[in-house]
This record gives C-alpha cells, sequence and structure tokens, in this order.
C-alpha cells in the first residue's frame, strides 16, 4: 500500500509540475526540482525492492542485466542520434563528418532490432491469438499515447481531449505520417518482427547452432549488399539484423564475444574515417559496430559480475526505455532546446553531452509518468478483456 502511494503521489506531483510548467515561468522550476526529488526516490525505491526480491544475488530471478544495459544504450545512443542532428549545422559539421558520427550512432536503431529479434525468435510454448494480443497491447496502447502527447506539441493544451484530434493521431498513425515524431518509425519493423515471431520460433527451435551462426553470417552480408546497392526500403529489411540478434542472444555465442568485438573495433576507424555517399551506404560498418556492442556488454558483464545497484540502475532504466524512445523527440526540441536553451550557440561542443544527459533525464519523468497512469490503466483494462473473453471462448 505504501508502495502504491508513493508511486502514483509522485505521479501527481510530476502531471502538477508539467501542468504549471506549460502555464508559467516558475514551472520550470518547479519541474527540475521534482525530478531532483523524484528521482532520488524512485532509485532508493527501486533498490530497496531488489534487495528484499533477491537478498545476497547480484539480480534477481530471471533478469537478465545485459539486456538491460543494452537497451539503456540504445536509448542513450538514439537521444544522442537525435541531438547531433539537431546541432550539426551549429556546430559547423561537414557532410562527411555529419555522415561518419550519425552512422556510428545509428547504430541505436539495429541495437533495438537485435533485441527484439533475439527475444521474440526464442522458442516458447504459447497460443498465437494471444501472443499477438498480448504484444499488441504492449505496443500500440504506448504508441498511441505517446503520439499523442507529440502531436498535442503542436496544437494548444485545452485541445488535447478534442475528438477530431485524437482520430486525426489514429489516422496518422495508421498512414505511417509520423512526421512530428519521426522516431516512431521503428515501431512498425518491431511490430513485423511480432508478427512473423511465432512462426520463425518453430524454424529456429530445432536449429543446430552452425547453422544459426551461418544464417547470421549470411543475413550480415545480405545487410551489407542492400545497404551498398539499394535502400533499405521496407520494413521486410529489419528482419535480417531481427535474425542477427537471434545469434547474437545465444548462450553458444558467448565463446565468440572476443572475435565480434574485434570486427566492431575495426568496423569502427573504417566507419569514422572511409568515404561514404550517406548514413546509409555505411549501415554494414554500423551494424558490425552493433554486433560488437552486444558481445562487449556480455564479456564484460561476464567477467566483472554486476552487482544489486548496477541491476537495479539498469533495470529501473531499461524498464522505461520503451517510453523514453517515445517522447524523447518532443523533449529535445520543446524542453531541451527550445525552453532551456541547450544548443551548440550556448555550449559549444558540449552540447553532446549536455544535451543528451538532461533530454534522457527528462525523457525519464515523461515516461514514469505515462507508464504508471495512462498507459497501465488502458493495459490493465484490455488485459482483463481479453481474459474475459478466453475464459467465455473457452468455456
Amino acid at each position: 500500500m505504501k508502495q502504491f502511494i508513493a508511486k502514483y503521489g509522485i505521479c501527481a506531483l510530476l502531471a502538477a509540475g508539467m501542468i504549471t510548467f506549460y502555464d508559467f515561468e516558475m514551472g520550470k522550476t518547479v519541474l527540475i526540482l521534482l525530478v531532483v526529488a523524484g528521482s532520488g526516490g524512485l532509485f532508493y525505491g527501486n533498490y530497496r525492492r531488489s534487495e528484499k526480491k533477491a537478498p545476497g544475488k547480484g539480480r534477481e530471478k530471471n533478469i537478465i542485466v545485459e539486456l538491460d544495459i543494452l537497451r539503456v544504450i540504445a536509448t542513450v545512443l538514439v537521444i544522442a542520434l537525435h541531438t547531433l542532428e539537431a546541432n550539426a549545422g551549429e556546430l559547423g559539421m561537414t557532410d562527411a563528418t555529419y555522415v561518419s558520427r550519425s552512422a556510428v550512432l545509428i547504430s541505436c536503431n539495429y541495437l533495438f532490432i537485435m533485441l527484439s529479434g533475439g527475444l521474440s525468435f526464442r522458442y516458447r510454448e504459447q497460443n498465437a491469438i494471444l501472443y499477438y494480443i498480448s504484444r499488441g497491447i504492449r505496443i500500440l496502447i504506448p504508441m498511441y499515447i505517446y503520439y499523442i502527447w507529440n502531436y498535442f506539441w503542436h496544437i494548444p493544451l485545452k485541445d488535447m481531449m478534442n475528438l477530431k484530434y485524437l482520430k486525426t493521431v489514429a489516422a496518422q498513425l495508421f498512414a505511417r505520417e509520423y512526421v512530428i515524431a519521426p522516431q516512431f518509425w521503428l515501431l512498425y519493423p518491431i511490430m513485423l518482427i511480432y508478427l512473423f515471431a511465432p512462426f520463425i520460433q518453430y524454424m529456429f527451435r530445432s536449429m543446430p547452432y552452425k547453422r544459426v551462426f551461418l544464417l547470421a553470417a549470411v543475413s550480415v552480408a545480405a545487410i551489407f549488399f542492400i545497404l551498398r546497392y539499394r535502400s533499405t526500403g521496407t520494413d521486410s529489411f529489419w528482419l535480417l539484423p531481427a535474425v542477427v540478434g537471434f545469434f547474437l542472444l545465444h548462450p553458444e555465442t558467448r565463446k565468440l564475444d572476443l572475435p565480434i568485438i574485434l570486427l566492431g573495433l575495426l568496423a569502427l576507424p573504417l566507419l569514422l574515417w572511409g568515404h561514404h555517399d550517406s548514413i546509409t551506404d555505411a549501415g554494414g560498418l554500423t551494424c558490425l559496430i552493433a554486433c560488437g556492442i552486444v558481445s562487449l556488454v556480455y564479456f564484460i558483464c561476464g567477467k566483472l559480475k554486476p552487482g544489486r545497484i548496477v541491476s537495479a540502475v539498469c533495470g529501473f532504466f531499461s524498464r522505461y526505455s520503451f517510453g523514453i524512445l517515445l517522447v524523447h523527440w518532443y523533449v529535445l526540441y520543446y524542453l531541451t532546446r527550445d525552453t532551456f536553451g541547450i544548443t551548440a550557440i550556448s555550449y559549444g561542443g558540449w552540447v553532446m553531452v549536455l544535451s543528451t544527459i538532461v533530454t534522457f533525464c527528462l525523457s525519464l519523468v515523461f515516461a514514469y509518468l505515462f507508464d504508471n497512469t495512462m498507459i497501465y490503466l488502458l493495459s490493465t483494462i484490455c488485459s482483463m478483456l481479453v481474459k474475459l473473453g478466453t475464459k467465455k471462448f473457452l468455456s
């Protein structure tokens, strides 16, 4: 009960702070104070809960800290990528420099897809229809709620519950006209992965590891070929990195971590100092860097064995990484740049570090608020309706 009151008390305070922020100049100070106070309380509570659930152990049961760390890395990289995009002109970057730096940071897209594929393609006994419903609830509800917030950045706050605008939001998402929040493109390949996952699971179920290795190698070669002579074109392209992700997360791949890390390290200078016509043209090397990051995290965690604090902090960030991904564009442009004035004009090259940190922290606040209120409520209602419908159908 205390945990419930604390969580929703913080959400109420954050909501009040955001509303104040829209209406009064003093809202800036209020929001900053709430972020500092709320973050401290949340980290402490998360750490205490992890101690109670897994006393004396470095992680909770069935929680893989490497995956949490990779989600956090991918989230930070996507914010850094869009920070670079927003400040490239002010930093006076040449086209070649911008392409090479962006091509490294855009490894975040491969990381998100690899994690989705690596986890979704693992075989598990499940009803395909219930799997689709549960995945739909998990991705479509946050997708709609966060897009509403991004959309209403462009209209008055009082119009947020206008039915006309709510219909417009749904129509834009259905038609993939998400120009006000371009990061939403990533959700469509992920949904495609979920669509094929129940069938691909059966394919990988009895496939020997050597065949998995060969399939991953062929997929990487195909990525190089497609991006060198064509563009990604359709969402189906991202099934290739998803297959590579299954290979990278396979337990037997841990014996290949060092060679994969070496490949990633070799790709980095080629990407930074080689000549590339576009970010897409360099996509094959970007894929190798993403592979190297995955293996590097597993290798380091295998040697250092992260403790309770690292597991708790990374787990907390990871839990809200999806929300951070969906809301960070709004936070970066409306809050970090326009409101707080964190741009390259004011801070020079340090803007990359400062803007990324501020955007990440403020996005975490929004994600915590939305995930624990509107999204939680709608997801719970949908899940209850699914359970009732399933019981009625089976009876």
